[in-house]
């Protein structure tokens, strides 16, 4: 049994790390002001923010996923992204409780289209799936880079 546990972790852990590193690297390839527009759209943040969030959130789900995908500094990234994944679900739920008419939330890019809905479910499961991970860090390092640095 624990070592079917510590393949769900691994799975777990690989799955979201691969996920996160694509959609990284998607945004990274389109233009910055794509994401930049996206950003606008939501009407939360003062200017000069919203470049920083256009110019710097696909370098974080990029970093964030490779390191999670390889299993290095583990812990920490897990906790980057509950950070990141809870201020999605605040932009999405603000978003959705204003009336933004927004039809999708561009979280994927030009990779798909989900609804603003739709995507506060699936990062609040995310959210969860996340915690977990993280709440059995020990079985979720399993076969990744923290077990040579590790004491």
């Amino acid at each position: 049994m624990r070592n079917r546990n510590a393949f769900l972790f691994i799975f777990w852990r690989v799955l979201i790390g691969f996920f996160f590193t694509a959609i990284g690297i998607s945004k990274l390839f389109e233009p910055y002001q794509n994401l930049l527009y996206l950003v606008q759209s939501y009407q939360c943040f003062p200017p000069f923010l919203e470049q920083v969030i256009a110019r710097t959130v696909p370098w974080i789900e990029f970093l964030l996923g490779l390191f999670l995908l390889l299993g290095f500094w583990t812990g920490q990234v897990l906790q980057g992204f509950l950070i990141l994944i809870g201020g999605f679900i605040l932009v999405l739920g603000q978003a959705l409780v204003r009336g933004l008419p927004l039809d999708e939330c561009g979280c994927f890019g030009g990779l798909i289209s989900v609804s603003i809905s739709r995507m506060i479910i699936f990062d609040i499961g995310l959210w969860g799936i996340l915690s977990i991970l993280l709440n059995n860090l020990k079985q979720t390092k399993c076969l990744g880079l923290d077990q040579h640095f590790d004491s």
